[in-house]
């Protein structure tokens, strides 16, 4: 029975790290001229989700980009279980898509937070709370989401993958991975605060026959990741920062980047 329970509880503190991601579902990733992109927040595990709990009250910025052009979609949002937004696409290109979520606040047990830490490569907190003999203490955090989703509308060809949109966490890749194919590399810069983010740990997910691969890079002095394309479908690009939080109610700051695109 003791046996049980000890798996049990670690189910559970695995299971609470892997459900962090949160992404921006598309109905699809490649569209016709005139066709309506629906976009669903989801979360869940091993990048196999389910609607998001995410309400529009906690959405702080929602936006469409093609090359110069924006417009904001924040008008379009409802909390809805089968789309939170929708949106025609009437012109050929590139759309990026971008969501930053408002401040939000968790409190994460000291086992949950040291796993959770470990997961995402954060060792220099893990450091810092060692040094601060503050390891046994719940985590306090206040996090914010930083999502971005592209995709792509007729044959046309633009430069707006590598838009830098000014995100305080953001995922920029340095070539389309809209002209990838498999066995391509395709390369991307993390960018914190406007600057290039060394030794953060990278996650590249994507979905092949019914699995979930996931290729752990940790970023160069530039900033910079290397992945190779494995396989066609469905692929996300996510990282963690965490730094010393100014609030009272909380011990750190969180950031949630993530870059979702598909392979055709």
């Amino acid at each position: 029975m003791r046996r049980n329970i000890i798996i049990a509880c670690i189910l559970l503190v695995s299971t609470y790290v892997k459900a962090q991601e949160l992404w921006l579902q598309p109905n699809k990733f490649f569209y016709v001229p005139g066709e309506n992109l629906r976009v669903r927040f989801y979360t869940g595990e091993n990048f196999i989700g389910h609607t998001s709990d995410l309400k529009k009250d906690n959405v702080g910025r929602l936006e469409i980009h093609q090359l110069k052009a924006m417009a904001d979609l924040m008008l379009t949002l409802k909390d809805d279980s089968k789309e939170n937004f929708a949106v025609p696409l009437p012109n050929e290109g590139m759309q990026l898509i971008v969501m930053q979520s408002k401040i939000l606040h968790r409190e994460l047990s000291a086992d949950q937070f040291s796993v959770y830490l470990k997961d995402n490569g954060l060792d220099e907190v893990i450091n810092k709370r060692e040094q601060s003999s503050t390891s046994s203490k719940p985590g306090k955090e206040s996090y914010a989401y930083y999502d971005k989703l592209m995709i792509q509308v007729g044959e046309k060809r633009d430069e707006t993958f590598n838009k830098v949109i000014g995100l305080p966490l953001e995922i920029v890749p340095m070539v389309s991975p809209y002209e990838m194919k498999v066995g391509d590399m395709v390369k991307f810069q993390i960018l914190f605060e406007g600057k290039p983010l060394f030794g953060a740990k990278v996650k590249v997910w994507s979905r092949a026959d019914n699995r979930t691969i996931i290729q752990p890079i940790y970023t160069l002095q530039d900033g910079t990741v290397e992945a190779r394309i494995s396989n066609k479908g469905m692929w996300m690009v996510s990282v963690v920062k965490l730094t010393p939080s100014t609030e009272v109610s909380a011990n750190w700051r969180t950031y949630l980047g993530n870059l979702v695109f598909a392979v055709k």
